[in-house]
Parts: structure tokens; sequence; C-alpha cells
């Protein structure tokens, strides 16, 4: 079986990252995830016959080239996210190409439900509106 360099869950480490004040570390792993994909987009997709099971490679109707496509285009739908880019972001979690992806469903959920305080942490409580501030009486 063949190990990854990054993958679908890197996203997440890197929010965590960011959470717990570690920004150097959480650009640093943005920035290897991002090379990681334009390396992975432009590889020829090879089948790992060790960690197939055999009901797949009896099937094997799924056509790598469209599994590794589908990887890019969530990948890029992380790092357009990562980036603040969320309207890019959402809209590539809406292409058909995601519709059967679990991850690319488990995020567009996250986004739709959390917004900005998925990916930047909860916002500190206060005023929100000028009529949320106190009034003070002389």
């Amino acid at each position: 079986m063949s190990t990854q360099e990054h993958g679908e869950q890197t996203f997440w480490t890197v929010l965590a990252l960011r959470r717990t004040g570690q920004h150097d570390a959480a650009d640093e792993l943005t920035a290897s995830l991002r090379a990681y994909r334009d390396r992975y987009a432009v590889e020829v997709p090879r089948v790992d016959y060790f960690a197939t099971s055999l009901p797949d490679l009896l099937l094997f109707e799924e056509d790598p080239l469209r599994v590794r496509d589908r990887r890019v285009l969530f990948l890029d739908a992380q790092l357009a996210l990562l980036a603040d880019d969320t309207a890019a972001g959402e809209a590539l979690l809406m292409r058909s190409e995601l519709a059967a992806s679990r991850h690319a469903a488990d995020l567009r959920h996250g986004v739709a439900r959390r917004g900005a305080e998925l990916l930047h942490g909860p916002t500190p409580a206060g005023p929100t509106t000028d009529a949320d501030l106190p009034v003070s009486v002389h």
C-alpha cells in the first residue's frame, strides 16, 4: 500500500494549527499541501493492486484519471477556503464531480452551517451592532 504525503484531512490540521496560534506551521502546511496538489495533478495514476479489495479489483469500473481529477478538484476547494476565498471554495464544492464525495459533502455541510466560524474559529462575544452597545448616561 502506498503512502501519501497529504490527504483530504490535511485541511483540518491547518485549521487546528491556526486556531492554536501556530500560524507559521499552518502556512507551511498549506504551502506543502498546494505543492502536493500541483504534483499530484500531473501524475499519471496507477492502480495500487496491493491496496485494492478483491471486489473492487473484479469490478474496477472507475477510471483512475477521474479519481485523480476529482481529488484534485476537492483539494482545490480546500485550498480556496484556506486562502479565504469562500465563494470559490463553495463553488468548487458544488461541482457535479463532487456530488458523491463524502469528504466534499462534509465540508459543504460545515461551510454552510458554520461559515467563517469554521474557517477562522468562533468570534469573540460582544456587541455586534451599535444597538447592542451600552448607552452611557451623563
